[in-house]
């Protein structure tokens, strides 16, 4: 017969420790026994738990406190049932929490440890949020799909402490690290994969409680940080120890103390604390000398800045404006990128155009095929080649972030503006075709697709022209994975990659052996820029293009004379 504990480790825990044992106390299974273990504490919780002492087992600790760690591994000491769970001082039980374990049991009787996930609740026990992984399922996993699932699946933790059931003998050989600090329950979590497959049952049967007075609730900004920045390395430290840890889960640790350590460095920056800039600068600098840790640019431009300026300087410039700061210093860099491109487009090869007969471009809003292709669709028809243009939606978010333009008005005038510009290149207008997919949303499982494979196969392209896979802009990506999905490796179909946002993105793994140039001539390059500004001259009636406002940045790469693309780009 399975038994189970629930103990309950307490340290000044008055506010909420009495619904932690109604909750423990009304299981429908009931627990063959459940311990109270306090750390010695100064307010009422002893008096509380004393009220429940004929159903209850009461053991104090007088010389603690002695850490919330601590008081973990001593409850668990005190349990004598099969199977233990931890239930914290401030968190909830659902009544038939134990009963599904128990059946969870029955079918895999060989786990030694099971989970299920939580609410967040609030210190009114209002429900902040729901998992929405809860479907309901009995889930196994080996201790490196564990893993994999608690720092994936919840985004980050499937789970936590008061949802969680563990047979004794695994705390046997595996225990709460007091040295794990502030993740010394992930910690443990990471290890138990190494002794036992773990069965998750995806119900939300317990509920863990987001308070001010919690572990971490009273904690700063900075305080917070520098606990967690101190927990990855922690975990970097010991990487190798785990056999359930693979380079993803490395990565993971890597990210979140380099995530850290970069944000105290900032807010010792902004407070002018040169004790917080060190902390941080001593922390990235253990990542790169210890764990080889790559930085991001923004992360090493901003180190030069800060031993260049000082930290004084350094501070009072950030305090200023830090947004226009960062917005200055990526647009540094996109020039730079930009600049650098200009030169190596420079060698590629010449787009051939000769085999091809019908084109079609797939443009994801109203002004993308301007932008990306003028120069091409010109070229095409003087030629003599049948050129078509579909536009998937149209545009109706713009001006989401201005003004509260009806959004069939602003559609209809983006689309008079795609005419205009079709004429300056003297595209037919019986060759636009418009569909209606939902700007911002655009996805093959929207019923436009169906439209668009029935224009494809009408029209019989030898040849589709999307957006660039580093566009960095979700429409734009999906416009490109659509038509992928459409024509599959259909060998009568050349596929490329035109760019548009590609410019203003900082994407620099770019795929030079399948690019390819456009050169315009002065007349292609004039239509060109009369075509572009037929898009972003117009005012709708708040002022602002009916384009949107784009970045002047944005707007000049594109005039450049020469266009890119990618035959069957690869990233």
């Amino acid at each position: 017969m399975l038994t189970f504990s629930i103990v309950i480790p307490t340290y000044n825990g008055s506010d909420y420790i009495e619904q932690a044992l109604q909750s423990a106390l009304a299981q429908t299974r009931p627990a063959d026994e459940i311990i109270v273990s306090d750390d010695n504490s100064t307010d009422a919780t002893l008096e509380i738990c004393r009220k429940y002492a004929d159903r209850i087992k009461i053991y104090s600790n007088p010389q603690g406190p002695s850490g919330f760690v601590n008081g973990w591994n001593q409850a668990i000491a005190k349990a004598t049932s099969e199977y233990i769970t931890i239930l914290h001082q401030d968190d909830v039980l659902a009544p038939t929490f134990l009963s599904e374990i128990e059946k969870a049991l029955c079918i895999y009787p060989d786990v030694k440890h099971l989970f299920v996930p939580c609410n967040n609740i609030d210190g009114a026990n209002h429900i902040l949020q729901v998992p929405n992984y809860c479907t309901g399922e009995i889930r196994r996993y080996t201790g490196q799909g564990y893993v994999r699932a608690y720092q994936t699946i919840g985004n980050p933790h499937i789970h936590r402490c008061p949802g969680v059931v563990t047979h004794r003998s695994i705390f046997n050989l595996c225990q709460y690290r007091e040295d794990a600090g502030h993740i010394a329950d992930d910690d443990f979590f990471y290890r138990v994969g190494q002794y036992t497959d773990v069965v998750g049952v995806m119900k939300a049967l317990a509920s863990y409680r987001l308070h001010n007075k919690s572990e971490t609730g009273h904690l700063t900004n900075c305080m917070l940080l520098e606990r967690l920045a101190h927990d990855y390395i922690f975990q970097l430290q010991h990487f190798s120890e785990n056999i359930c840890f693979g380079q993803d889960t490395f990565a993971y640790f890597e990210n979140g103390a380099r995530h850290s350590f970069f944000d105290i460095f900032i807010w010792g920056i902004r407070l002018n604390d040169r004790n917080l800039v060190e902390k941080g600068l001593d922390g990235l600098l253990t990542l790169k000398q210890d764990f080889s840790c790559k930085f991001p640019l923004k992360i090493r431009i901003l180190l030069i800045f800060a031993r260049i300026l000082g930290v004084s300087l350094m501070s009072n410039i950030l305090n200023m404006n830090i947004k226009k700061i960062v917005a200055y210093v990526r647009n540094w860099i996109r020039v730079v990128r930009i600049s650098f491109l200009h030169l190596i487009i420079q060698t590629r090869n010449h787009i051939k155009i000769n085999t091809i007969t019908k084109v079609l471009i797939v443009a994801p809003h109203p002004d993308d095929e301007v932008l990306g292709c003028s120069g091409l669709i010109q070229r095409l028809l003087r030629e003599g080649k049948q050129v078509d243009v579909v536009i998937l939606s149209g545009g109706g978010k713009s001006h989401a972030e201005c003004c509260q333009i009806d959004a069939s008005m602003l559609i209809d005038a983006r689309r008079n503006l795609t005419r205009k510009a079709a004429g300056l290149l003297g595209l037919p207008l019986k060759n636009l075709h418009f569909l209606n997919y939902p700007d911002g949303s655009i996805s093959y499982d929207c019923p436009e697709t169906g439209q668009l494979k029935n224009l494809i196969e009408g029209l019989q392209p030898d040849a589709i022209f999307v957006p660039h896979r580093g566009e960095g802009w979700s429409d734009h990506l999906a416009a490109g994975d659509i038509v992928r999905k459409l024509i599959g490796n259909d060998p009568k179909i050349e596929l490329y990659e035109y760019c548009v946002w590609f410019w203003f993105y900082n994407v620099w793994n770019i795929d030079w052996k399948n690019a390819r140039i456009l050169a315009m001539s002065s007349q292609e390059h004039k239509n060109k820029n009369r075509a572009i500004d037929a898009y972003v001259l117009p005012n709708a009636p708040c002022g602002n293009p009916w384009s949107g406002v784009l970045p002047n940045i944005f707007v000049r790469a594109n005039r450049w004379k020469k266009e890119l693309y990618f035959k069957h780009a690869e990233l």
